[in-house]
């Protein structure tokens, strides 16, 4: 990394409050209101039932709430300041939805900004910083995080990233090390965490940039590498004590025990997020674990974007397009937590709402250096926008079209259920109509799912599970001597549905 990058960048922002207040608040408004019908959509009985609905632990902050929000794991994770996002809700509203997704919109928007702000501080460039602050805030991607209450918890370690890098930038301003801003970083990075632990590895990004920065800073701004390091230490220890601390609770994918096929599912995530990222597949709440082949060629293909992110960073960086290493460089810090730990959910949206922002500094980047060709300099802010309107389009329409799939449960299972062969989903649409008193649509899911989820990628476990679903649907319906067969079935597919035996011995005996 000893050649210097061509590209003009440098660690400072002209234009003044008034001209940051003029860009904000546009974008602030922009986020808000893509997103602003979410106001009106319900808990769904995904998640929220267990973080929100029926947790005690957010309901006032008593010393035991907050010992229980910072030592014990709901869902799986210990993620104390997401927690206490909710109990700031309920002391605000109650159990009325609207507030938890008011707080989810607006924080959102903040992240518009802060985006904006921290690109536009790196860059000098308010034009592609804004070009890609909009990109971020109106990209697809994000539905999920900003639309689902669960997902708060992406949302919050983002905020608290973004607050945290632009301290950083902070500290490193002067030719003086800032050791309150340094702090202060630090201890935004720690919320972050505590937040979701999905912003680990961004440390690491800060490495980058001291690399970048320095290369065209003043040369009594430039530090070492070794102090460089030393100051990314406390981060460092942060993030591996609290991604332990995760791991010790975390329900884990029991493909992970097959190193190899493991490997080969994150690749094929890595695939599936690069087309998210560019507009091109919808979202989907829930994924079907993906067909795995060792075949050499397939393998080769399957492993590329793995391989290919570390190699193309660094020919960036040789070729002196800065922008476009740290773009990519925050695009992959953000990509490799869920990429290499094994969470019960192999993919998910969500996972891209950090590491989206990457995507779209590159993307605004490389619309800024095509506008920077143009001899008039007065027409370039002008055609940069052209060029950027037509992504931010694009993109919003995903979002928007997609939106509506997290109105409610039934919204939310049905979406699912039609894009899933595996089966998890149609057992959550067919509970959530029962539960509604729907008890027709409810038995006509069941036997749908029953006819046409993938054999080969469906477990006994399920199919055991649908057939007992169906049967509760049957007993609900008088017709009991369905339903008893029906839980017959299921204790035959899996002997160990203990469920589905319980209440196939009180059917039996006639009991409720």
């Amino acid at each position: 990394m000893d050649r210097p990058p061509r590209e003009s960048i440098r660690l400072s922002f002209t234009g003044g409050y008034a001209a940051l207040a003029w860009t904000a608040l546009p974008l602030f408004a922009l986020g808000a209101a893509l997103y602003a019908r979410t106001l009106g959509y319900g808990f769904l009985n995904w998640d929220d039932t267990y973080y929100v609905r029926e947790n005690p632990w957010i309901r006032g902050l008593s010393v035991e709430h907050l010992q229980a929000i910072f030592t014990r794991p709901v869902q799986g994770g210990i993620l104390p300041v997401h927690l206490l996002s909710y109990a700031l809700d309920h002391a605000l509203w109650g159990l009325d939805p609207y507030g938890y997704h008011l707080h989810s919109v607006l924080l959102n928007a903040a992240n518009g900004v802060l985006a904006f702000w921290v690109i536009a501080q790196i860059t000098a460039r308010r034009d592609m910083a804004l070009a890609a602050a909009v990109l971020f805030t109106v990209h697809p991607s994000h539905v999920e995080a900003v639309a689902w209450i669960s997902a708060r918890k992406d949302l919050l370690s983002t905020f608290f990233l973004l607050l945290s890098t632009a301290a950083y930038l902070r500290a490193r301003r002067g030719a003086q090390w800032d050791r309150r801003a340094s702090v202060a970083s630090v201890a935004l990075f720690a919320l972050g965490m505590l937040s979701k632990t999905t912003i680990a590895v961004f440390p690491l990004f800060f490495l980058l940039l001291d690399a970048v920065l320095d290369a065209r800073g003043r040369a009594e701004h430039r530090r070492s590498f070794s102090f460089h390091l030393a100051t990314k230490l406390p981060y460092l220890a942060i993030a591996a004590v609290w991604v332990y601390v995760n791991a010790l609770t975390q329900v884990v994918d029991p493909i992970s025990e097959k190193p190899l096929a493991y490997l080969l599912v994150k690749s094929q995530a890595a695939w599936r997020y690069a087309w998210l990222l560019l507009g091109i597949v919808p979202g989907r709440p829930l994924y079907d674990l993906p067909p795995i082949s060792f075949q050499p060629l397939v393998f080769a293909m399957t492993l590329a974007p793995l391989v290919a992110a570390p190699l193309v960073i660094a020919l960036a960086w040789c070729r002196g397009h800065p922008n476009a290493a740290l773009s990519l460089g925050w695009l992959v810090a953000g990509m490799v937590p869920p990429l290499a730990f094994p969470s019960i959910a192999f993919m998910a949206d969500r996972y891209v709402y950090a590491a989206s922002l990457g995507f779209c500094w590159l993307l605004a980047a490389g619309m800024a250096r095509a506008s920077d060709l143009l001899r008039v300099s007065a027409i370039r802010p002008a055609a940069l926008a052209i060029l950027c309107a037509a992504p931010a389009l694009w993109f919003a329409a995903h979002a928007w079209r997609y939106t509506p799939v997290w109105r409610d449960s039934v919204s939310f299972w049905l979406y699912s259920a039609q894009h899933s062969q595996f089966g998890p989903a149609w057992i959550g649409l067919v509970r959530t109509l029962k539960e509604e008193g729907r008890l027709d649509d409810a038995l006509r899911a069941a036997d749908h799912a029953l006819a046409n989820v993938d054999e080969s990628i469906a477990t006994p476990d399920l199919f055991s599970r649908l057939h007992a679903e169906r049967a509760e649907v049957l007993w609900k319906l008088e017709r009991r001597p369905e339903a008893i067969a029906g839980w017959e079935r299921a204790v035959e597919i899996d002997p160990k549905n203990f469920d589905a035996r319980a209440k196939l011995t009180r059917a039996r005996l006639g009991r409720s």
